[in-house]
């Protein structure tokens, strides 16, 4: 029979349990391995129904997307926008250095998932 005594069995749990929790989630969202190209469509697909203005900056990340290439990592780190659930909202009209011919513009706000976190 092996007898251990308590500081070895300590040194030996202490040892599994550091080197079996301190893994670095390095997988990110592409788990599928889908391409730039699809991650691009998969980040900028607006659903029917939602508002203009949501396509517009779904317009403008497509365009930005192009010359600096950030969506990739983007959505390896935060995930992908919901963009059934965006918020847009007309802020008050009390804003300091507004004047009555700037044009009206609105807040976006936008949720993300992550799919890596959901398991």
């Amino acid at each position: 029979m092996i007898k251990l005594n308590i500081k070895t069995l300590f040194s030996i749990l202490l040892f599994v349990a550091v080197t079996q929790s301190c893994k670095k989630l390095d997988i990110g969202v592409n788990q599928n391995n889908l391409t730039e190209k699809e991650i691009l469509e998969k980040f900028t697909f607006i659903p029917q129904g939602q508002n203009p203005v949501l396509q517009k900056i779904s317009d403008k990340i497509k365009r930005d997307n192009k010359e600096a290439h950030f969506i990739t990592d983007l959505a390896n780190r935060v995930g992908y926008p919901i963009w059934s659930a965006t918020e847009i909202r007309k802020p008050k009209n009390n804003f300091a250095n507004r004047t009555e011919s700037d044009e009206e513009y609105e807040i976006v706000l936008f949720h993300f998932l992550n799919p890596i976190l959901m398991k």
